[in-house]
């Protein structure tokens, strides 16, 4: 018994002090490999615009299949937020996140891909001759409690394949 604690411990010990510093090690001897991929796993919500419980958009889980559609909603999930963002390509108008209700005319872009990390969620759509990338970025900044306290979040949206895009974003407040 006694052996399988000291084996724990030096696997803890190792753990805490030999890892972080592997990045630093020549790609041959790593003791893991530094790209990790999980698949399976479903967050229950992804961060859209976080700043701290009172000031949050999030993604539920049940909708990240489908962007144009889905609504953003409070940490809560009990209130829904009315964002949407729309873009006008070549003249055609696409619905690239939260499908606004009344607006008729607008297609809904085509989800290619969506990712995330703890400050951003980014997904790929398509917007008829558009390749869109929309990024949700909401910075993080542990050792600067000024730059912390500011309530700003990002949206950053990136277009390639088409010269003639508008994009609008617009957030209702009922």
């Amino acid at each position: 018994m006694a052996s399988d604690s000291g084996t724990i411990l030096r696997l803890c010990l190792y753990f805490a002090c030999c890892l972080p510093f592997a990045s630093a090690l020549p790609e041959n001897i790593r003791p893991y490999p530094l790209d990790v991929t999980v698949s399976g796993f479903q967050a229950p919500s992804l961060p859209l615009a976080v700043r701290n419980p009172y000031l949050s958009a999030w993604l539920p889980g049940s909708q990240v299949s489908n962007l144009p559609t889905a609504q953003a909603e409070f940490w809560t999930s009990k209130t829904t937020l009315g964002w949407t963002i729309l873009a006008q390509v070549d003249g055609k108008t696409f619905t690239l996140f939260g499908a606004p209700d009344g607006i008729t005319n607008t297609t809904t872009a085509t989800q290619k891909s969506i990712g995330y990390t703890a400050t951003h969620t980014i997904a790929e759509l398509d917007a008829g001759a558009a390749s869109i990338v929309v990024d949700f970025f909401s910075p993080v900044s542990p050792n600067n409690h000024l730059r912390q306290s500011f309530p700003f979040s990002y949206v950053t949206i990136s277009v390639a394949g088409s010269s003639d895009v508008q994009i609008l974003s617009a957030i209702d407040d009922s």
